[in-house]
């Protein structure tokens, strides 16, 4: 069956997803940017605690990866009042999910950051920073599912403008709070508010959908809907909760090299999350056309949707990145003067040419498996390589061999590459085309 969403393209879908990733990212940069006025501590305080936060994210992906996969087979099979069950029910066990972690982090944030070995410089700002922004996993949680509804109907443009109403809001909140003298906790209440007015829009512009009956559609049960879900949810969440597992670890061993390999991991990160923006783009708008023709039945379009998206997108971040490294050094010199900082800049923006061509390949592949129902087969091959990194990358290198911070950077991206090998040579084998069986 051919929707009326399926007739948009990778091209179509590109512009708004990464609009919206940049947007947010930039937003980060700019957090940076502000806090690094206070000084380098701070800055390292909110990169090691965003280290750890991102372990509350993939876990609320639980739910919203597995119903961004369903609602985009029923958008594509027709099925709109099915994805708008979905809908609901979503929110029911992501609100509930992400209350929880609301509550956990606030009261409990000294204790995590004690337990993952948080530099002593900059630990009182760690733990303002984390207790707050915690508190608006919530809202996050919501936004979550709601964003993925918008774009299984093929509305990116919305999450997009949801997502520039917020941060317009994080960075004034961020000017108003910093100037007096908030630092740290400032950015952290910008951000909760900030969360709070994105979920707003984005809960209105879901509304805004209009959904006719159709009479031959047969509603699935809450208990079919929430199988679905969770089929896909579970492991995908898996596999990303265990790469931020990792990734804390990474973020302990980093700690241990010194303050100035901590501020760096910071600063650099959030460089490097501005070429990720490209890799969402791609990864989500493949996911999205992989759904619709999954909920179609058009096989050879749905293989061959995510080999078009990392050829075209691996091509794109490679340029993208050789652009950058001869530019990365006084972008970095805006924001601190530190000259140990500022030696990371140019040779961990190379090491990052073979991270980015993994990365791209790693989330194509390994969402497209996701969202045509083969959630397993990247969750198992995060499980043997993730421990490859941290221990021959960051242990091994970094701090046995003397490598620091290079270590780190290095076993990340030969983590990345193996990775990317791998989702691709199981997306060929075509095994997940039993669903079309279903």
């Amino acid at each position: 069956m051919l929707t009326k969403e399926k007739k948009q393209t990778l091209l179509s879908l590109l512009p708004p997803i990464f609009l919206e990733a940049f947007l947010v990212t930039l937003v980060g940069v700019i957090d940076t940017v502000m806090v690094s006025a206070v000084s380098d501590n701070a800055v390292g305080a909110v990169g090691a605690s965003n280290g750890n936060l991102y372990i509350v994210n993939m876990a609320l992906a639980i739910v919203s990866v597995g119903a961004a996969a369903v609602m985009s087979r029923f958008v594509g099979a027709g099925k709109r009042r099915n994805a708008v069950r979905t809908l609901g029910i979503s929110c029911l066990l992501n609100a509930a999910l992400g209350l929880v972690f609301s509550l956990v982090l606030f009261f409990f944030s000294e204790t995590i950051l004690t337990v993952v070995g948080t530099a002593p410089e900059i630990f009182a700002d760690a733990v303002d920073y984390t207790r707050y922004v915690g508190l608006s996993s919530v809202f996050l949680a919501l936004n979550y599912v709601f964003s993925a509804y918008l774009r299984a109907f093929g509305k990116p443009k919305l999450t997009f403008l949801s997502a520039t109403f917020g941060n317009v809001v994080n960075v004034v909140l961020n000017a108003v709070f910093l100037s007096f003298g908030f630092g740290a906790l400032g950015i952290a209440l910008a951000t909760l508010i900030a969360r709070v007015v994105t979920l707003g829009f984005s809960i209105a512009f879901a509304l805004s959908i209009r959904i006719e009956k159709n009479e031959s559609e047969v509603l699935q049960t809450p208990k079919e809907v929430i199988r679905s879900i969770l089929v896909i949810g579970v492991p995908a969440a898996a596999e990303s909760i265990m790469w931020t597992v990792w990734n804390a670890v990474n973020i302990h061993f980093i700690n241990g090299m010194g303050y100035i390999a901590v501020n760096a991991y910071g600063y650099l990160s959030q460089m490097a999350s501005m070429l990720s923006c490209l890799i969402t783009a791609f990864t989500e708008a493949s996911a999205i056309l992989v759904g619709w023709n999954v909920g179609a039945g058009d096989k050879e379009t749905t293989f061959e949707t995510p080999k078009r998206a990392f050829r075209s997108g691996t091509l794109v971040g490679l340029g993208v990145n050789v652009l950058l490294i001869p530019v990365i050094r006084p972008i970095l010199s805006l924001m601190t003067d530190d000259a140990a900082i500022l030696a990371y800049a140019v040779p961990i923006t190379a090491i990052q040419l073979v991270r980015l061509w993994g990365d791209f390949g790693n989330n194509v592949f390994g969402m497209a498996l996701k969202t045509a129902g083969d959630p397993q087969s990247p969750l198992l091959i995060g499980l043997f390589f993730m421990p490859f990194w941290v221990f021959a990358g960051t242990y091994l290198l970094g701090i046995v061999w003397g490598l620091g911070l290079y270590g780190y950077w290095i076993g990340a991206a030969l983590d990345e590459l193996c990775r990317c090998l791998l989702m691709r040579k199981v997306w060929h084998s075509r095994k997940y085309e039993k669903i079309f069986e279903k």
